[in-house]
């Protein structure tokens, strides 16, 4: 019965509920009528045909005394006619023998008939007996029907009860669950979008058990997804992490090596050589500087997918900047014969507020980019501002007359490690990375580049910059080192280094320079160091054996050391942000990246002795 249950829906169980009440309840109370009726008319009866004894009695007894038969037959007639219901009358002498008799006397186990019989007493002394048999059966048809009446009454209105009932149960219980029942069995469906599902119950209660019981696997499913999108989370970012680990190990381990790579080429390009040996040198430095700029590029990538780049917002003239890109690629552009314009719709300087470091990079890479495909002809690199009140309208324009791109390869110029065609790697060289790395940087200054082109005719790309106006700075001119006149012994200057290459090109440098350079092979000697001797400056590398640059920093800005004043420029290969910071945090002065050159060496130090 149980499993059969499923398959009838709520309402019918109800409404098979309410029958059998109605059906029950109205038997019962027909048959309690039934009773109470039979019982209350059987007593009126009996009364009534007890006055009938009493009033007989009072008229036949001169007739039963003196036995007047006609008489009594007489009376007998009129009282049958009077009472239908009477089947059977008799009246006997008091030795019980018949003297008048009516009609049939009934079976004694008749069910429809009731038998009386009473003695005719005068003045204490009985003369006789009357015995009447009355029909049952026009009351107990008047019974059935007034209990038929009653139960169709009665059922009538626990119907209409039922039927209020169920109404209300379909509007307030019914069909909320329908309702319910119906969203959880959608929100089961979205779980199962390959699949139709299909409820067995009809029953709205045993559908929602169903349907709940959808949801308990949904959300059972939800958490293991969960659960497996929080590993794949961690696996993630322990990916990132162990990739900006490996690209900060690569780039320090690359770093240091290019560090001396450079510094003894930058030594050796000094000395006087013959034109093969200056070849040698200047395509040596050449490469070198290929190779540290495929790494900057390799890193900013790296740091722009990590979401780890960050904008200075700092004032900057921007007519230096066009002038300075030109000034730089001149040299370039000069050697493959090609004339290299630059232009601006303003003359006077024009001061904002945006990254200038990042905006030369931009530049520099495109018309790069136009000297390297351009064989013949020229390269513009105009700049057209629009100045607004709070604003400046930027738009740089980088125009060539050179190979060109075909129409295809547009739409995939600026994603990485792309070049318009395979054969330009081989032809021209290139990582493919800078017009990926310049896209992404002016979308981080809010920006857009767009580039239109043609074969054998040449491209144009340009660049919109909307940047804030600002006034021009206030700063005092420093002293050139030319100007700076010493007195007195050299600077004594502390080298903390633990690269011997590294040691000897930087040493070899800075006493070139005039300097007394002691060195310190890691920051335990360096503090040591410190505490016997007095330094003017003190260049720090950070990764270091047995004390790193940071805690040596530390030791060094103690009360105690007489070097609490010194200043200290971090000298290191980690390139990121967050070592940039640190180094400030712990009381360094200023940071230098590593591979550094000669003349950005100098001016560090020159700024900071003078």
């Amino acid at each position: 019965m149980t499993k059969l249950d499923k398959y009838f829906p709520l309402w019918s169980k109800i409404l098979f509920a309410t029958l059998c009440i109605t059906i029950v309840t109205s038997l019962a109370a027909g048959e309690l009528a039934r009773r109470f009726e039979y019982n209350y008319l059987t007593n009126n009866l009996t009364s009534q045909i007890q006055q009938t004894f009493n009033i007989l009695s009072a008229t036949t007894i001169d007739s039963l005394i003196t036995e007047d038969i006609p008489l009594l037959e007489t009376i007998m007639l009129q009282i049958s006619s009077n009472y239908p219901d009477i089947e059977f009358f008799a009246i006997y002498n008091e030795l019980q023998t018949v003297l008048v008799t009516w009609g049939a006397l009934p079976a004694e186990d008749s069910l429809q008939h009731q038998v009386f019989q009473q003695p005719v007493i005068f003045g204490g002394e009985t003369f006789g007996y009357m015995k009447i048999a009355v029909s049952t059966a026009r009351l107990q048809a008047d019974i059935t029907k007034h209990v038929n009446l009653i139960r169709l009454l009665i059922a009538l209105i626990l119907l209409c009860l039922a039927l209020a009932i169920s109404l209300f149960l379909h509007s307030s219980v019914l069909k909320p669950i329908a309702n319910i029942n119906k969203r959880l069995l959608h929100l089961s469906q979205l779980n199962h979008t390959d699949e139709q599902i299909i409820l067995v119950s009809t029953n709205e209660l045993d559908r929602l058990n169903e349907s709940v019981d959808l949801i308990q696997a949904f959300t059972h499913k939800q958490k293991q997804r969960e659960q497996q999108l929080h590993a794949a989370k961690e696996q993630a970012i322990n990916a990132n992490t162990t990739k900006s680990t490996f690209l900060a190990t690569m780039s320090h381990e690359i770093r240091n090596p290019m560090h001396a790579i450079l510094g003894a080429l930058s030594l050796i390009d000094k000395s006087e050589m013959n034109t093969e040996q200056q070849h040698f040198i200047d395509t040596s430095l050449k490469s070198a500087h290929i190779l540290l700029g495929l790494l900057n590029n390799i890193l900013d990538m790296s740091k722009i997918e990590a979401g780890k780049l960050q904008l200075e917002h700092r004032p900057f003239n921007i007519q230096e900047i066009l002038q300075g890109v030109t000034s730089v690629l001149e040299p370039l552009a000069h050697k493959k014969h090609i004339i290299l314009n630059h232009a601006s719709n303003i003359d006077a300087p024009l001061w904002l507020l945006g990254d200038d470091n990042r905006l030369t990079q931009i530049l520099i890479n495109l018309a790069n980019n136009a000297i390297k495909f351009t064989q013949q002809g020229q390269v513009n690199v105009m700049m057209n501002v629009v100045k607004e009140s709070n604003y400046t309208q930027v738009c740089f324009t980088i125009k060539d007359s050179g190979i060109g791109i075909s129409e295809h390869k547009l739409s995939h110029i600026f994603d990485d490690f792309v070049q318009s065609d395979s054969s330009f790697s081989r032809e021209y060289g290139g990582s493919g990375l800078g017009l990926a790395i310049s896209k992404q940087l002016i979308t981080l200054m809010k920006g857009t580049i767009t580039v239109t082109s043609q074969l054998n005719k040449g491209s144009e790309f340009r660049v919109k910059l909307k940047l804030e106006n600002t006034m021009a700075p206030v700063t005092e001119q420093p002293a050139s080192p030319t100007q700076v006149v010493r007195e007195g012994p050299p600077p004594h200057l502390l080298l903390v280094e633990d690269n011997k290459a590294n040691q000897f090109i930087t040493k070899t440098i800075l006493q070139r320079a005039g300097y007394t350079v002691d060195v310190a092979g890691n920051g335990l000697l360096a503090i040591a160091a410190c505490e016997n001797q007095h330094y003017q400056l003190i260049l720090m590398d950070l990764q270091m054996p047995e004390m790193d640059g940071f805690d040596a920093t530390k030791g060094i800005r103690q009360m105690s050391n007489i070097n609490i004043n010194t200043p200290i420029i971090a000298m290191t290969a980690n390139a990121t942000t967050e070592d940039r910071e640190n180094t400030l945090a712990v009381g360094m002065n200023d940071f230098l990246m590593k591979p550094a050159s000669e003349d950005q060496l100098m001016k560090k130090i020159h700024h900071w002795l003078n």
